[in-house]
């Protein structure tokens, strides 16, 4: 009875999902493709809290929805990446000028890993061979020193980056220049927007022309990797999966997203998908589903429960 069980078990797993399975993403067809902020490291209780200074500075503004918030330039030019959005503060706030270089690098050396999610990447890549790729709206600035924070935790997860930057308009970056330019501005302000400004792609680092959602973000990064290959991109937000899958699929390549929630529901994509498997990847599995002490404990107390019922 209970080999038949257990047989019953894998045969819906297998048959749960026919038409995800047939892909067949393997590591030698399928990349990765992965945001970073909120799906491979989190905001910590400081940035969260120095987030919220945004509401004194003001000059956000919400979408037509009263959702999701942005902020623009005078000139309504719309202003992306956390090392934009202080160097603008800076020149709007005589009191943030000398301090922008200083709150950049406290914000992004703040942060910390996802557990979770770097677990399942870990495997993926060291054991799996699947390749990843980051593709974040950070611009370089944010995303070296970060890196540099979280050093090898985050680093060796990626075979390569794809920042958005500068990704803002010519017309907003003239007026930083311009106030760069100025005797009174602090030289602590003129030498940090000097290096955002100059700062260079490497092999490892790519700079896309524009930032995500937009389309010209996402054929930049397929145009270096290569259309042949499958992709399925992770972000947590809708409107970026929604402009990634609308790339082009064919039927040798794909092109899948998923919106990111919580580690257990990326590894149950996965297995949706194929790329983890509940009977290989088990014990990967069992460690997202119940982490930690008490995780154990229930994930004990489940198989107990179930061995009881047999």
């Amino acid at each position: 009875m209970k080999i038949l069980n257990q047989l019953l078990l894998l045969m819906s797993i297998l048959c749960s999902n026919p038409v995800l399975h047939a892909l067949n993403l393997l590591p030698s067809n399928t990349i990765l493709l992965s945001d970073i902020d909120d799906v491979i490291i989190s905001k910590s209780f400081f940035l969260s809290a120095v987030a919220q200074v945004k509401n004194l500075i003001g000059d956000y503004k919400k979408d037509k929805n009263g959702i999701k918030e942005s902020l623009q330039d005078k000139k309504g030019n719309t202003i992306n990446g956390i090392t934009f959005h202080l160097l603008y503060h800076g020149m709007r706030k005589p009191y943030l000028t000398s301090h922008v270089a200083w709150m950049v690098n406290a914000l992004e050396k703040s942060r910390c890993m996802i557990n979770g999610t770097e677990k399942i990447y870990r495997y993926l890549k060291d054991v799996k061979g699947y390749t990843i790729i980051f593709a974040t709206n950070k611009d370089h600035i944010s995303y070296d020193i970060t890196a540099n924070a979280l050093g090898n935790r985050l680093t060796s997860l990626a075979s390569k980056v794809f920042v958005a930057h500068p990704g803002n308009s010519s017309e907003f970056i003239a007026q930083l220049q311009a106030f760069a330019n100025l005797p009174s501005t602090p030289a602590s302000y003129k030498e940090f927007l000097q290096q955002t400004l100059t700062i260079k792609p490497t092999e490892m680092i790519l700079h896309a022309p524009d930032r995500k959602p937009t389309r010209h973000y996402y054929e930049y990064i397929e145009n270096h990797l290569g259309s042949d290959k499958n992709m399925v991109f992770i972000d947590d937000k809708v409107e970026n999966v929604v402009g990634f899958k609308s790339l082009q699929s064919t039927p040798s390549a794909q092109r899948i997203g998923i919106i990111f929630k919580d580690p257990v529901q990326l590894a149950q994509e996965f297995v949706n998908l194929g790329i983890l498997s509940e009977v290989d990847d088990q014990q990967l599995l069992e460690e997202i589903r119940y982490p930690g002490i008490w995780g154990k404990i229930r994930l004990l107390y489940s198989k107990t429960r179930s061995a009881l019922t047999i």
